[in-house]
């Protein structure tokens, strides 16, 4: 991964009196969590011993971050970053080239070809552009938490074990879940009970009542 830090090399660079070293590491919080101070930055002779420090400390920790998500978590978390960042940046370059087309033309008053500014600009936008969705990349992938959620497992809990205190050899045991109280029962856990008649069932209601009245049992006692 390239960290676009950019830094001037040059030897005659002073790097306690030229440079605002404060408000380099600040930039460089951005990116990533630095560790470097002031003091540090300031101790390097020239820009170049500055780049490789820096480069060197953002290089060691993009690599532990790697080896602690994982080599193929870190290419899959870089390449969504990576589309998203596009896809964003993409929309907003669209619509500054719209507003750029829509005044193009009043560069004619300033003796500037319109043609040759809309090449010219658009191309300087371009590269903006361009530039943007790699500081955003870094500051992304720098500064990402990755929290991996173990799978679900389905779990019966507060399972219930009832038996005969005398069980049968070979007998089944029932086991009951929570909420099994007050279920109907199976067809075949229901004992069939006789059913018994009296005498008077028997009659027919239109033979005479057993009780001696005279009338049809349907209008005695079988009413």
């Amino acid at each position: 991964m390239i960290i676009p830090i950019q830094l001037e090399r040059s030897d005659r660079c002073s790097i306690g009196d030229e440079w605002d070293l404060e408000a380099l590491v600040t930039e460089l919080q951005a990116y990533w969590p630095t560790t470097l101070t002031r003091d540090d930055l300031e101790s390097t002779r020239n820009a170049d011993d500055l780049y490789e420090k820096v480069m060197s400390e953002a290089t060691s920790y993009y690599e532990q971050r790697e080896q602690l998500i994982g080599p193929e978590l870190s290419r899959d978390i870089e390449r969504q970053v990576m589309l998203r960042l596009i896809d964003q940046h993409w929309r907003d370059h669209l619509y500054e080239m719209d507003y750029l087309r829509e005044g193009i033309h009043l560069r004619a008053y300033g003796q500037v070809d319109p043609a040759v500014a809309w090449q010219r600009e658009g191309f300087d936008m371009f590269a903006q552009m361009m530039s943007g969705i790699a500081d955003d990349f870094v500051k992304y992938i720098m500064h990402v938490q990755v929290a991996v959620e173990p799978a679900p497992q389905s779990q019966i809990t507060n399972v219930q074990y009832s038996a005969p205190e005398d069980p049968v050899q070979g007998a089944p045991a029932v086991v009951s879940a929570p909420g099994a109280e007050g279920a109907p029962p199976r067809a075949e856990d229901v004992v069939q009970q006789p059913v018994v008649k009296s005498e008077w069932d028997k009659t027919p209601r239109n033979a005479p009542c057993p009780c001696g009245s005279g009338k049809k049992f349907k209008l005695c006692h079988g009413k």
